[in-house]
């Protein structure tokens, strides 16, 4: 982490103590203004709140690590937080500016910006198109599927499900004819028995869904 002594010293002589009580009190006290919870440090904030948009199934710090190749402190904003500079394993570079103590970040990727205050960003899935393969987004959507969404009796749920189904089916067009086959096995396999084709015909017609 580069830079790290900069933010001690800046919260140190916003509290009126010493960088070295400052970082006694915060490694010991979770109740420290600028550190509710769990957050144990920016680096382990970082780790979770952006590990949790990668297109991987797991806990957020692994996904983290899986997909990005290096990460610093680039500088800070007027209210202290910091701004790091992540390098992608695909070596696009993200800015994650983290903006409160309540662990939002604003994202700059690819020329667009997210904030991660709000649900349905578009990060995830901008993320997952940047990073897989076609044939790799294609599975990571079935294994996340809701395959019984469709009876739910909230409306936000049914809403969801039907936009995920689209996600899929818009995936699926992208595949070559032999990515096509690859997606008919692994719908197969991970689809319950009410929601699996007899034959690949059918299930391209359905637009792989």
């Amino acid at each position: 982490m580069k830079d790290v002594k900069d933010f001690t010293k800046y919260h140190a002589d916003k509290l009126g103590i010493s960088e070295e009580d400052y970082s006694t009190y915060y490694s010991t006290n979770e109740n420290v203004a600028e550190y509710e919870g769990a957050w144990k440090s920016y680096e382990e904030d970082l780790m979770i709140m952006i590990g949790k948009q990668f297109p991987s199934a797991g806990k957020a710090i692994d996904n983290f690590k899986k997909w990005v190749k290096k990460y610093e402190i680039k500088g800070n904003n007027k209210d202290g937080q910091p701004t790091w500079e992540l390098k992608l394993k695909n070596n696009m570079k993200m800015i994650a500016q983290r903006t409160s103590r309540f662990a939002s970040y604003i994202i700059t990727l690819n020329g667009k910006e997210y904030n991660t205050q709000y649900t349905n960003t578009g990060l995830g899935y901008d993320l997952m198109k940047l990073l897989l393969k076609p044939i790799e987004q294609y599975e990571s959507q079935i294994k996340a599927t809701d395959w019984y969404s469709g009876y739910a009796d909230d409306f936000k749920s049914w809403k969801s499900g039907n936009s995920h189904t689209d996600t899929i089916k818009g995936i699926y067009l992208e595949l070559s004819s032999s990515e096509k086959k690859k997606a008919y096995k692994i719908h197969s396999k991970e689809a319950p028995k009410d929601y699996t084709y007899s034959d690949f015909e059918s299930f391209d017609k359905a637009g792989g869904r």
